[in-house]
């Protein structure tokens, strides 16, 4: 007889055991084989939290095998392994491998060391390479004695990631890191918008019962291994592949996906996606429902889910909320905003700009662009564009975002739009004319966050992505990937914006090589010593949630991971010759100062030919002459009668004169009654500016209290009609209603201030309020003469709070007390309400209440009993939600081992 002793991840003691049955795949007998199940080697994987009856194991981590046998075993020939994945019956070294039992260890190879024979038993140590493929396993053993053959079947097993391994890919050197973005069960994801940052607890629970089966689901349903699954499997030891798989898998656009996106009000056929706590809920629909896709999602639902997934497969994972995130569909970096006469916005193009935007970070190596782009990776599973034919985005590396290397590929134009694109705002006539507003190069791309370490905190990442805005590197990175989009990209050949990098992403997506003398442990060191020294502390801002620098929280990256030098400096070559451009051109083409230089604007025109190269160059959206160019030379005859503005004693334009002087201003009596034409004031100085200001809280349920402030710029006095409106909307900008509309007339005198007070009654927004509780205020001004000013504010009503309070503290397997209570904020009955609670450790399913009707400003209480089963910090979600509102909260609990 033949007895195994297989340690796998069960809920059973280590003392039970199981019976089962093994069949001797020769066909010749059956044979009885034991299987004691311990957690010893789980715990040493980092595996034991695993809610699963399958043995689970990380690659490159050993552990041991007992071979028992009912009598002694001496004149065996040779006892060899086979371990198998991917389809039944796969042919290929990389799906099926054999490894004879030997007495030393082999190095990147999958291996069995015999350590000793006590008695009647052989005592082996087996172990995976470092970079073997992820997934599911059968293992079997074929011993041959006396020329005979027998092969066994030993179970199965499944193979993960291993961040603690520091020849995987993934390895991350720093444990309260692993702790957090692969262990961590909860987290926080960041909400609102830049001035007002708000916090949502989500249950990731990648650990919960079925969940890990159901993320090996949808690797084996992805559109690859359709096609060809002995490929799609034989792929899956790269971290980059599968990354970019599960981006695809994670929305149901081309394939058979996980979550259905929809944006919109009315969710009647589906779940509202403000109305998900976690993603167990999510996965656990996805696989009961025969994998039809869920709905709904969107961006923090999608990324949310991702992360589950992704932290399950054993790649370190975090969720990142990028403030004013730009959606630039044509690739030109210009993300083109339009609004009518009235101030309301029209959805006449593909552009937009979302409140905020979530995506994922993942941590590993990228042999395939090279060591320097290593770190943290974008993979974003919102569909918003396709990449290659299908919704999906990334991997793309943060530290090429911030060089502005788009031409790397994997998406890299199209995140880096995201949080780089300048806003242009347009005025659309009747007619159908358009009017440029102004352009707003620093407004894309804010407060981009993520959770601390060990905290719930918000850690601002933004220098990770950008140089500080109006930076010389900011506009010189700016100004090389403007050029590559421009070289690569010219507007006649777009279609769409992601298939601007098919070709490079076909070439990038070549299965990776292994290369076995650069490993993590020899290149992922240096890395962050070269990302962080390229850093700068961003600056809080006001009315956020206070932000905690990435490089407190964590150990210095120096001593954490990285890669060698970046090319280009310290002598190397540079970063034009790295990425194929010509040498970078003298300092009238191509430096900071000189940005009109770009291909779109021919600063040197035959007819220009006189100019210097100390004069500033003509552009044709800077018709005001500019300092530079003040002295104007007998030679320059082009002043014609038509333009006998330029007296002699106006000859110097001094910066000091540039603003609207008495001499110049256009609008002024004087100025029209004594030239035959006015001068053309500079389009980019307003006449008047202003902003609105909230008086008071914005809360639902209450009146919206703002006034606008209005300032004339000019010492003359404006003529000036303001049309304010305000609409609800979703967090992408769609305008959902409209709901107020007025028009004031007033005249501000010269260098003075006014204000406009608006008053939006809660009657007005109650119907059309989203779960977003977001309203746009828009105010156009114009003027008898010259441009228009476009000023909006984007207002995110706040909820009530929900408390909650443990009775107690929490033990492990024990019953614990818990109380809710919370308000209805209106003065308004409200009836067909529900409160959910949830939290992975805590309830093993979601708890569901029913609350038939509340009365206005009705105070409520709960009474909530639950069992922890995980001890550790863990985190309850509670949230009640109606037809007008939504609450949501959370508590972290900690539960003390019994």
């Amino acid at each position: 007889m033949l007895v195994i002793d297989l340690p796998g991840s069960t809920l059973v003691s280590v003392e039970e055991e199981q019976q089962h049955r093994c069949s001797n795949m020769a066909g010749e007998r059956a044979l009885a084989v034991k299987v004691r199940h311990s957690t010893s080697n789980l715990a040493d994987a980092n595996t034991d939290m695993y809610n699963t009856s399958d043995l689970v194991l990380r690659r490159g981590q050993s552990f041991l095998l007992t071979l028992e046998f009912t009598m002694p075993i001496e004149d065996w020939q040779s006892i060899v392994f086979n371990v198998q994945t991917g389809p039944q019956n796969a042919q290929g070294s990389t799906i099926s491998v054999e490894f004879a039992l030997s007495n030393s260890w082999t190095s990147g190879m999958w291996c069995a060391v015999l350590e000793s024979r006590p008695g009647n038993n052989l005592q082996i140590i087996m172990s995976s390479p470092a970079n073997a493929i992820i997934g599911r396993y059968n293992i079997s053993v074929s011993i041959s004695i006396m020329g005979e053959t027998t092969t066994y079947s030993l179970g199965k097993f499944i193979l993960l990631f291993n961040p603690w391994c520091l020849d995987d890919d993934v390895y991350m050197a720093n444990e309260d890191e692993r702790k957090e973005y692969v262990l961590n069960d909860h987290g926080i994801i960041f909400m609102g918008n830049e001035k007002h940052v708000s916090q949502l607890g989500w249950n990731y629970g990648q650990f919960e019962n079925n969940i890990l089966n159901i993320c090996m689901d949808i690797l084996d349903r992805n559109l690859n291994y359709y096609n060809d699954p002995v490929s799609d499997c034989s792929r899956r030891n790269s971290p980059v592949y599968v990354g970019r798989v599960v981006s695809a898998m994670i929305n149901s656009n081309e394939d058979f996906g996980v979550l259905e996106g929809k944006w919109d009000k009315d969710f009647a056929d589906g779940v509202d996606p403000n109305s998900w706590n976690g993603s167990v809920e999510i996965l656990w629909s996805w696989q009961k429902d025969d994998y039809k896709p869920v709905k709904y999602g969107q961006c923090w639902v999608f990324a949310a889910v991702m992360c589950t997934v992704l932290r399950c497969l054993g790649i370190p994972t975090r969720v990142i909320t990028n403030f004013n995130s730009a959606h630039n569909t044509d690739g030109n970096m210009n993300v083109d905003m339009h609004y009518d006469t009235e101030g309301k916005f029209l959805e006449i193009h593909d552009d937009s700009i979302w409140n905020f935007h979530v995506w994922n970070e993942c941590w590993f190596l990228r042999r395939d662009i090279g060591y320097f782009y290593s770190g943290w990776q974008v993979l974003d599973s919102t569909p918003q564009e396709e990449s290659q034919g299908v919704h999906r985005c990334g991997p793309t590396s943060v530290i090429a975002v911030k060089e502005g290397d788009v031409n790397l590929g994997y998406d890299t134009p199209f995140v880096f739009a995201e949080v780089n694109a300048d806003r242009v705002t347009w005025i659309v006539h009747k007619d159908g004319s358009k009017e440029k507003a102004y352009t707003d190069s620093k407004f894309v791309g804010q407060c981009i966050s993520t959770k601390a370490i060990g905290s719930d905190a918000r850690v601002d990442v933004t220098h990770n992505y950008k140089f500080p805005e109006g930076s010389p590197q900011e506009r010189e990175v700016f100004e090389k990937a403007s050029q590559y989009m421009s070289f690569y990209k010219t507007p006649l050949e777009i279609t769409n914006f992601s298939h601007s990098t098919v070709e490079s992403r076909t070439r990038d997506e070549q299965p990776a090589q292994p290369t076995p003398a650069l490993t993590a442990r020899s290149l992922l060191n240096p890395l962050l010593t070269s990302y962080t020294g390229n850093t700068l502390p961003s600056i809080p801002e006001r009315n956020t949630l206070p932000p905690v620098d990435e490089r407190n929280t964590m150990p210095s990256m120096s001593a954490r991971n990285g890669l060698p030098p970046r090319p280009g400096r310290n002598g190397l070559p540079s970063r034009s010759e790295r990425n194929g451009l010509p040498s970078r051109p003298g300092r009238n083409a191509f430096s900071p100062e000189r940005r009109a230089f770009s291909p779109g604007r021919n600063a040197f025109s035959p007819e220009r030919s006189a100019f210097s190269p100390e004069r500033r160059p003509f552009s044709p959206e800077r018709r005001a002459f500019s300092p530079e160019r003040s002295a104007f030379s007998p030679e320059r005859s082009a002043f014609s009668p038509e333009r006998n503005a330029f007296t002699p004693e106006r000859n110097a334009f001094s910066p000091a004169r540039r603003a609207f002087s008495p001499d110049r201003n256009a609008f002024s009596p004087e100025s029209s009654a004594g030239h035959a034409a006015p001068t053309i004031p500079d389009p980019e100085i307003p006449d008047i500016s202003g902003k609105f200001k909230i008086l008071g809280p914005l809360v639902v349920g209450d009146d919206i209290n703002l006034i606008l402030l209005l300032k004339n710029l000019t010492p003359f006095h404006k003529p000036i009609k303001v049309n304010l409106s305000a609409s609800c909307i979703l967090y992408t900008g769609r305008r959902l209603a409209d709901i107020f509309t007025d028009q004031k007339s007033l005249v501000i005198s010269p260098s003075q201030d006014a204000h406009v007070s608006v008053q939006i009654p809660y009657s007005q927004y109650q119907e059309c309020l989203n779960n977003g509780n977001r309203i746009q205020v828009v105010a156009l001004c114009e003027l008898p003469v010259g441009n228009k000013v476009l000023i909006t504010k984007d207002l995110v009503l706040e909820n009530p709070p929900i408390y909650i309070k443990a009775h107690g503290n929490p033990m492990l397997h024990k019953l614990t007390t818990l109380e809710i209570r919370f308000r209805n904020p209106l003065s308004v009955p409200v009836k067909d309400c529900s409160l959910l609670v949830e939290g992975s450790g805590l309830v093993d399913r979601q708890l569901t209440a029913v609350v038939p009707f509340l009365k206005p400003k009705e105070k409520i209480r709960f009474k909530v009993e639950l069992t922890p089963y995980r001890s550790g910090t863990k985190q309850l979600i509670v949230n009640f939600r109606c037809k007008y509102f939504s609450i949501k909260g959370y508590k972290q609990l900690d539960v003390a081992s019994s």
